[in-house]
């Protein structure tokens, strides 16, 4: 199994950027998606979000203790001032993190509940490390105060592997059609099927392995 481990970083920047006015990602910082160091640590994506700023200004303002005049001139300072990006790592086909059937835990239906392991391992520990000495040059480009960059991993939701594609079925469960190798009615379309990852977001493949899974399924049932 595999996700796409993430964490975030703030600062104010010297200049005002007005963030806030468009989508909510205004663009991507794609340099670090590749290169001869992911023999060593894993890539990242940092995006540059465009959310507004107002919600985290006005409580950094509140705690400070401001009010009135003072206040809003601070929310908008904060306001128009503010960065916030989101980065994501690419993580490793680590066969040990997987999805399994309790030997021990069923649930009321009889049926063994799952077991998940997951560990994001050393090789997206060394890439979030490269990454922090990577943002602190950027904070430094901006002039940036109050830099904040978060030290724990969060889930990013993007859920790969777990059903992985092969053409032998005692290491994959699904073959290059999604259809699983035990049960020929069977399939299993979408993230669970990627054998690997890289660090963009995985939405158009797993969009990809359902269309491909539909055109089998078509193909049998007119068989």
């Amino acid at each position: 199994m595999m996700d796409h481990s993430g964490f975030h970083c703030f600062f104010q920047s010297e200049e005002p950027l007005w963030v806030g006015r468009g989508p909510a990602q205004s663009s991507c910082l794609v340099g670090p998606r590749d290169g001869a160091f992911r023999s060593d640590y894993s890539a990242n994506k940092m995006i540059l979000n465009n959310i507004t700023q107002v919600t985290s200004a006005t409580n950094a303002a509140l705690k400070a203790g401001l009010v009135g005049a003072e206040l809003d001139a601070e929310i908008r300072k904060r306001t128009i001032h503010g960065v916030d990006l989101s980065i994501s790592l690419e993580p490793l086909p680590d066969p040990k993190n997987r999805v399994t059937l309790s030997t021990t835990r069923r649930d009321p239906h009889g049926i063994a509940c799952p077991d998940v392991y997951y560990d994001v391992g050393d090789y997206v520990r060394k890439g979030y490390e490269a990454s922090v000495a990577q943002l602190k040059q950027i904070a430094g480009l901006f002039n940036a105060t109050e830099l904040n960059i978060t030290t724990a991993l969060n889930a990013n939701n993007h859920i790969m592997g777990g059903t992985i594609m092969g053409a032998d079925p005692k290491t994959s469960v699904v073959d290059g059609n999604c259809r699983a190798h035990d049960h020929a009615n069977l399939w299993i379309p979408g993230g669970g099927a990627m054998p690997s990852a890289s660090v963009v977001n995985s939405t158009l493949t797993m969009a990809a392995l359902g269309i491909k899974a539909a055109d089998d399924i078509s193909r049998a049932l007119r068989a």
